[in-house]
């Protein structure tokens, strides 16, 4: 089955803050499959440059729990989104992002 998810990783956090792509979208992703085989709750995180767009997003799904805005150039933002990343966490976190179509390299 084609996934068009990745995971999200650390090393994204400094190359989302270098693009200007500040602001992360989290909402809550449910799928029948269990897409990386665990009982975990699924975040799909969208990036965002303009916080207008953010907003917007947020805005269509503020109903959802697991909705917020971060702020990339935010220490506390970005320590709770470490947070999520530990592999301890309770909460399975990904981005939807072409890496092909938006040019990034996370190397």
């Amino acid at each position: 089955m084609f996934n068009p998810f990745s995971k999200f990783e650390e090393k994204f956090i400094p190359v989302f803050r270098k693009l200007k792509k500040r602001y992360l979208v989290s909402q809550s992703f449910k799928r029948e499959n269990n897409l990386f085989k665990e009982d975990k709750t699924y975040l799909l995180l969208s990036h965002y440059e303009d916080q207008g767009l953010a907003k917007i997003h947020y805005n269509a799904i503020s109903s959802d729990k697991f909705a917020s805005i971060i702020d990339l150039e935010k220490d506390e933002h970005r320590k709770r989104l470490l947070s999520i990343l530990n592999p301890g966490s309770w909460i399975k976190s990904e981005n939807r992002f072409g890496i092909i179509k938006n040019n990034i390299s996370f190397k």
